[in-house]
């Protein structure tokens, strides 16, 4: 599935656009919700206080709002597509590397660039939508797309201990990056570049 850079008036093409937009923003959120679907359990099993995994949370809220202001206005100079392939292959990264942390501090800083990283799909995702959409399609898409975020977050939530209960807390962070390194390769071949 490739597109050229116009507007797409096929309702194939559409939904397809629509349906890759729509799970590579599921993908982020399961990179993004994991670490609080699993802090419960990670507090139990690496006796660690839960308040100082929380700092964790409050530096990626930080850095996510900081970089939407970032973003947003980067994603208008830069290709969005390679925007977006930079913050999920920082957020698997980042997935990849959590587990191997030692330290309640390692894990505050990392959390903090997956924040970052975070910030840096939707603003993108927003003008990949804007420049291959009519508005009418736009309207749809994007809704499509805040599904797959939603969708995502309830994934993680019954997912999670599922995978728990399987092989650990780790497994969950390694799971999500896979799925996001696997949605890096797809996003690369099938989003159109638009500079």
């Amino acid at each position: 599935m490739r597109f050229k850079v116009s507007k797409l008036t096929d309702e194939s093409d559409i939904r397809l656009f629509g349906l890759l937009l729509t799970v590579i923003y599921f993908i982020s959120y399961l990179t993004r919700v994991n670490y609080s679907a699993v802090i419960a359990e990670i507090t139990t099993s690496e006796h660690i206080k839960k308040s100082m995994l929380s700092f964790a949370l409050t530096g990626s809220a930080i850095t996510y709002a900081t970089g939407q202001l970032l973003f947003g206005y980067l994603g208008d100079k830069t290709d969005p597509k390679k925007m977006v392939l930079l913050g999920l292959s920082v957020s698997a990264s980042v997935n990849i590397l959590l587990p191997i942390c030692g330290n309640v501090t390692a894990m505050v800083i990392l959390w903090s660039i997956n924040g970052i990283a975070q910030a840096c799909i939707w603003p993108p995702l927003v003008r990949i939508m804007s420049v291959m959409l009519l508005q009418e399609d736009y309207d749809r898409v994007c809704i499509w797309v805040s599904w797959g975020g939603s969708i995502g977050t309830i994934a993680v939530y019954l997912g999670a201990p599922l995978i728990i209960k399987l092989s650990g807390w780790k497994t969950v962070f390694l799971v999500s990056a896979g799925l996001a390194v696997a949605m890096c390769i797809i996003w690369v071949i099938n989003c159109p570049s638009i500079s």
